[in-house]
């Protein structure tokens, strides 16, 4: 976990219950990181000892869920992959939306953008531009995002989350995701995260721009629905 710097911008990553909706803030510190157990991890970003944000992602080989704990009260809920069906759930358990996927859709959360760089890093780095699907609540659907390798400086490789249509670029801005040179962790990123200006207001996202420390290691999915 790191100190950062945070702040808001007016387009953003809009996954499971986000909205797309922002305002300026002052600049704070704030805590990006990760704990991992088997076949799984927990995302967070933490104000102090309050958790903004917080989500556990789980996966075997025919499912997935990722489970929103702590968050803006719109974002809370559940978000459940079975082969090729992504179902979206609020706490009570009631159906938000539901899409499915091609078998040859991958897909690309932004609480695992980091996992999924290190699960195709040789296509990346071989040039590839690799397109992924995420969920979208506004739209309640899932919708594409473009993954691609910009290249490598000071021993740092930096690569890119952005719009994989035109129509995504109302939602979001791309994410600079900066790994180390064995791409076994993330050293700095640049981009918006799902944790939320403040639960208790209107929905606004948070963007983070800042180095990351030793402590933000990257999973490998290897069996799993979502690649």
């Amino acid at each position: 976990m790191s100190r950062i710097s945070l702040y808001l911008k007016n387009k953003m990553i809009v996954p499971v219950a986000w909205l797309a909706v922002a305002s300026p803030i002052a600049h704070a510190e704030f805590l990006l990181g990760a704990t991992f157990g088997e076949n799984s991890k927990t995302y967070y970003v933490k104000q102090q000892d309050s958790f903004l944000y917080k989500a556990k992602a789980t996966w075997q080989a025919e499912r997935f869920e990722l489970d929103i704990a702590k968050g803006h009260p719109s974002q809370l809920g559940k978000l459940l992959i079975v082969d090729d069906t992504v179902s979206a759930f609020d706490l009570s358990g009631e159906l938000i939306w539901q899409d499915n996927k091609k078998d040859t859709d991958k897909l690309c959360l932004p609480e695992l953008f980091g996992e999924f760089i290190k699960a195709h890093a040789e296509q990346l780095l071989n040039g590839e531009k690799l397109k992924c699907l995420g969920p979208v609540l506004k739209a309640k659907k899932l919708a594409p995002f473009m993954v691609s390798y910009k290249g490598e400086k000071a021993g740092k490789h930096r690569f890119q989350v952005g719009p994989g249509s035109l129509g995504m670029w109302l939602f979001m801005d791309s994410v600079d995701i900066y790994f180390n040179e064995n791409l076994n962790r993330i050293v700095s990123y640049a981009g918006v995260t799902p944790a939320p200006e403040d639960k208790r207001k209107k929905m606004a996202y948070l963007e983070f721009k800042g180095a990351l420390d030793k402590d933000n290691q990257v999973a490998l999915i290897r069996n799993s629905p979502l690649w």
